[in-house]
C-alpha cells in the first residue's frame, strides 16, 4: 500500500486556508521550544504560515513553491520592506533527524 502525503485542509471555496502536515510539524517544534507564534496570519494583502512576534515570519515551502518562485520572492521582499524578517523552511528540513536544531538555527540567525 502506498501512503500519500496528507494535509489537513478546509473545503474549497470556504475562504479558509489549508494547513499542511509540514506546518503541524513546525508548530510542534516551536511549541516544544517555548516559542510563541501565531498561525495563518494575515499581514496586509498576504497570509503567512507563522508569525513569531513581533516581526519574524516563517514560511513552510514544498514543491508548489518551485512553480511560484518569482511570486514568493516578490512577496518576501515586500514583507521585508514592511519590517518583517522572512524565514523559509523547506519541507524536507522538517523530516531530518536534526529538524529541531535546524529550524531553531534558521529562526535565530538572520
Amino acid at each position: 500500500m502506498h501512503s500519500k502525503s496528507k494535509s489537513r485542509s478546509k473545503p474549497k471555496n470556504s475562504g479558509q486556508l489549508t494547513v499542511t502536515k509540514w506546518e503541524d510539524r513546525l508548530a510542534t517544534i516551536l511549541k516544544r521550544n517555548g516559542i510563541e507564534y501565531q498561525r495563518q496570519v494575515r499581514i496586509r494583502k498576504y497570509s503567512v504560515d507563522f508569525l513569531i512576534p513581533p516581526n519574524v515570519i516563517v514560511e513552510v515551502t514544498g514543491s508548489v513553491h518551485k512553480v511560484r518562485l518569482f511570486h514568493d520572492l516578490r512577496r518576501s521582499k515586500e514583507l521585508e520592506t514592511w519590517g518583517y524578517r522572512v524565514v523559509v523552511i523547506p519541507n524536507h528540513m522538517l523530516l531530518a533527524d536534526d529538524a529541531n536544531e535546524a529550524v531553531l538555527y534558521k529562526i535565530n540567525n538572520p
